[in-house]
């Protein structure tokens, strides 16, 4: 079995960062949308969006990562995409 050059690995990181990311902020956005509705001041609403931001994309990163690749594909969705699987050595 080949190794995975470093760019291809590069790429499958930033196609999952892509897709994280955009899960991340329609989170944080979603957030924003409900205080203002709530009729919160938007020092606030900035203040816990940002806050948001970093506890969801922690969260969100690990449970990825963590089910991805120890699932039975052993690869996130960029690994997969690009065919590269995570082998014990």
């Amino acid at each position: 079995m080949k190794k995975a050059s470093f760019w291809r690995l590069a790429a499958a990181y930033a196609m999952d960062y892509v897709l994280l990311r955009i899960f991340v902020l329609a989170a944080v956005a979603l957030t924003a949308a409900v205080l203002r509705f709530l009729g919160f001041e938007l020092r606030f609403i900035l203040l816990l969006a940002g806050a948001c931001y970093w506890v969801t994309g922690i969260l969100v990163n690990t449970l990825y990562f963590a089910a991805l690749e120890s699932s039975e594909k052993q690869a996130s969705l960029g690994k997969f995409w690009l065919s590269v699987k995570v082998y014990k050595v």
